[in-house]
């Protein structure tokens, strides 16, 4: 229930790839290292860090338990009374503490591949409770994208008419941008 509406976000080049070379070195996937923004303001409810993280595409680097799922990772409460989940961070990159007030934009760590993650990548979702693992998963809207088209079964991109969304969460498999503003 608690990942019934959770992102796992990558990044692709232009041409639809999350990676160069092999992608079996964690720096080889463009997401590997980029920073991760409080979505919201609130308090830093839990963190956990110390997991190493994986190589892509082999066995996790420790043995996957309930207690280290998320591998590296941050919870916020967010002002409105819900919960975010950050996993999967890059040990020893975390910018925050249990109890500190975050605003919107302040940077939490840095996406990375520990826990249970076979490749570079950050997982995201909002729940009702503080237990990541049980409680009730929300959906929620971002404020501006570009939708760009859609990742078939085999993780091919298939490019379809770009359009701006505004107020929605995208859908299963979008391929989506965000512009700066």
């Amino acid at each position: 229930i608690g990942q019934r509406f959770a992102v796992d976000w990558i990044k692709l080049d232009k041409d639809g790839r999350p990676y160069k070379n092999d992608g079996t070195r964690n720096k080889d996937w463009f997401c590997y290292g980029t920073k991760l923004l409080a979505v919201a303001a609130g308090t830093v409810m839990d963190i956990k860090d110390g997991t190493p993280d994986n190589e892509p595409f082999k066995e996790p680097a420790v043995p996957i338990t309930m207690a280290n799922v998320a591998g590296n990772f941050v919870m916020l409460k967010l002002d409105n009374g819900l919960y975010v989940l950050y996993a999967h961070i890059i040990p020893r990159t975390l910018k925050v503490k249990v109890g500190q007030k975050v605003k919107p934009g302040q940077v939490l760590g840095k996406l990375g591949n520990s826990g249970n993650s076979t490749a570079p990548h950050l997982h995201f979702h909002l729940c009702v409770g503080p237990d990541m693992l049980f409680s009730q998963g929300v959906p929620y809207a971002l404020s501006k994208y570009v939708y760009l088209g859609l990742m078939d079964p085999d993780l091919k991109p298939v490019w379809g008419e770009k359009k701006e969304i505004t107020g929605q969460m995208p859908g299963l498999d979008d391929i989506v941008e965000f512009q700066k503003e």
